[in-house]
């Protein structure tokens, strides 16, 4: 951090000394430093470690409407978001069209279809989901 200011390690200072006894030179240096080192842990150019190092941090953006989805450049959220997108969707459609109801609840009780409380649970979801229990499979 000290390389950052250009100002020698401790502004130059031996033993500690109270700020106030510092001179004018040093305290300014000291003071540049402790800007630099909060800036540097609020872009998390440099890691700040104890329990009170979140202080530092920024605050989160809590103008963001929490119902708007989040926007990101990361190719997993991203694919994520599709997938919800989509499985909205077909649940939608599923609401209105039988066959899209049974091939959703095949979907979810693939590799399960030999344990009734999976069954059973799939169906409830469905129910809970506005899906007409009279679309799926028996």
């Amino acid at each position: 951090m000290w390389d950052r200011t250009g100002h020698p390690v401790r502004a130059g200072q031996g033993p500690w000394r109270p700020y106030e006894e510092l001179s004018d030179q040093r305290q300014l240096q000291s003071l540049e430093a402790a800007a630099t080192a909060i800036h540097l842990f609020e872009t998390r150019a440099m890691t700040c470690p104890g329990r009170e190092a979140e202080v530092f941090l920024p605050q989160p953006d809590i103008s963001r409407d929490p119902g708007s989805t989040e926007q990101t450049t990361d190719p997993t959220a991203i694919r994520w978001q599709e997938i919800k997108k989509n499985f909205q969707a077909v649940v939608e459609e599923a609401r209105t069209t039988p066959e899209t109801a049974r091939q959703l609840f095949n979907f979810c009780t693939m590799y399960r279809r030999d344990n009734d409380e999976v069954i059973q649970g799939v169906r409830s979801n469905f129910t809970e989901l506005g899906i007409p229990s009279d679309y799926l499979s028996p």
